[in-house]
């Protein structure tokens, strides 16, 4: 049997402690005795007995981690899978503790162990992505930083960078990537997006590195692709959204497209004039270093002609930075950004097909910056676009934590190929891996369709609407 079988065959009940609990129900009878009939020469019957009292109310199911199925339930959702030691430790416990805990933890970091391994190569050698992955299923598998990394690779599938192609020789510029989703995993997703957009990795990837003004003599435009998909693929979608997700439509019953080409034309010329740090714009290697350093604005190449997109103008001659803030501004505004990441999110850790009432739910949590935990704990800044209650809100949702067997039909979904590889080796007690010993984890994209960091395009690993 190929390994892909075996991991597809796995299922949680075969490495779950195999313990059931049987309830005995006990029924008791109440029986009264004596007369009914009247006492002698009464001339009239006694009033009935009062109705008995209604039965109380069945109390609320248990919740949490009051047993070991809705243990492993919840940390198969929010981490990379439930070990033993988890389920025999957090069983009883409470997922608040539990969430609370995991937001306290330091994040955990690649570039620098991956320079570390640069600097050790002999002479002549070089380091390609696998390097990155590999240590990013050792976290997975035995880290102690468990829902940040798993909020790491969700962000990944959302925000796309992707080290195939040519980023495949560069492990550098994609580990800085991972530490900036790292680091911004539990932040705001405002600082998220500028932070990707400074990102080598990103600009590399969709082709804005080192991206020119428009020349009208030579027909010369700016690169479009970052100006489309950051609308596209990473905040507001292609149609105007209600805040449950569903579609705005209108006088003619017909969707409402978000903006248009021009839209695309004018964002375009803000992410002009960016490029790796260093004194050549053009020679992006010129430093070795500045392939994992944020980029720097280049004023002589960047756009500053009139800036129009999403009805905003940014005036000619702005300065670029000023232009690229206006821009986020301007997009993380807009407000199909909190229905729009809701949903992803639950895709990502709950369920393909989550209702209207249940992105609402977390699209609000995005738009306060609040949640507030089963135990009563207020989590988040406050402030719109606050990861930390946007992810608390899709965890803790009343929809998440249901009892699967009263689920609706298509509620939940298929667990991704590679977390399945990834659960297996938690639930067996792998305690040290070593991804760079095992052939099979170089590049899982054959056996399992789906590598780290390594998607086919930048709508991921899935079309658009995919559910399963």
């Amino acid at each position: 049997m190929s390994d892909t079988r075996i991991f597809n065959t796995i299922r949680p009940s075969q490495f779950l402690i195999p313990v059931l609990i049987a309830l005995a129900l006990s029924q008791t009878a109440c029986g009264g005795g004596g007369s009914t009939s009247s006492p002698p020469g009464s001339g009239t019957l006694p009033p009935p007995p009062p109705p008995p009292p209604p039965p109380p109310p069945p109390p609320p199911p248990p919740s949490g981690f009051s047993t070991q199925a809705k243990t492993v339930r919840f940390l198969g959702r929010a981490t990379f899978g439930a070990t033993p030691a988890q389920i025999t430790s957090l069983t009883n416990t409470k997922p608040s503790d539990w969430i609370k805990a995991e937001f306290a933890k330091q994040p955990t970091h690649y570039l620098q162990r991956i320079l570390d391994k640069i600097a050790a190569l002999p002479r002549g050698e070089m380091l390609f992505a696998n390097t990155l992955t590999n240590l990013f299923f050792d976290e997975a598998i035995a880290g102690d930083d468990q829902l940040r990394q798993r909020m790491v690779l969700a962000l990944s599938e959302i925000v796309v960078a992707s080290s195939k192609g040519d980023l495949d020789n560069f492990p550098q510029t994609m580990a800085h990537y991972l530490d900036i989703l790292s680091d911004d995993a539990f932040g705001n997703y405002r600082d998220l997006l500028e932070d990707i957009t400074y990102s080598p990795a990103m600009a590399f990837y969709l082709t804005y590195l080192a991206n020119e003004k428009g020349d009208m003599e030579s027909g010369r435009v700016p690169d479009e692709n970052y100006a489309r998909e950051i609308m596209q693929l990473f905040t507001i979608g292609l149609n105007e959204l209600n805040m449950d997700g569903t579609l705005k439509l209108d006088a003619q019953g017909q969707p409402i497209e978000t903006y248009t080409n021009d839209d695309i034309t004018g964002l375009a010329k803000v992410f002009t004039g960016l490029s790796t740090q260093g004194s050549d714009f053009y020679d992006i290697l010129n430093d070795r270093t500045s392939i994992y350093k944020p980029l720097v604005m280049f004023p002589d190449f960047h756009s500053d002609l009139e800036k129009t997109f999403l009805t905003v103008t940014i005036p000619a001659n702005t300065e670029g930075v000023e232009s690229i803030d206006t821009a986020l501004d301007t997009i993380f505004a807009h407000p199909n950004v909190a229905p729009f990441l809701a949903t992803r999110l639950i895709q990502r850790f709950v369920t393909s097909a989550p209702t209207p009432q249940y992105v609402e739910r977390v699209a609000t949590s995005f738009e306060t910056g609040s949640f507030t935990l089963p135990d009563g704990t207020n989590v988040g800044a406050g402030v719109r676009g606050d990861l930390k209650a946007t992810l608390a809100a899709v965890l803790f949702d009343a929809e998440a934590t249901q009892d699967p067997a009263t689920a609706p039909p298509g509620f939940g979904k298929i667990r991704e190929p590679m977390l399945r590889v990834v659960q297996w080796a938690r639930a067996f007690k792998e305690t040290t891996p070593d991804s760079a010993d095992e052939n099979f984890l170089q590049d899982t994209t054959f056996a399992l369709g789906q590598h780290p960091f390594r998607a086919v395009h930048v709508f991921n690993f899935f079309n658009p609407g995919y559910v399963a």
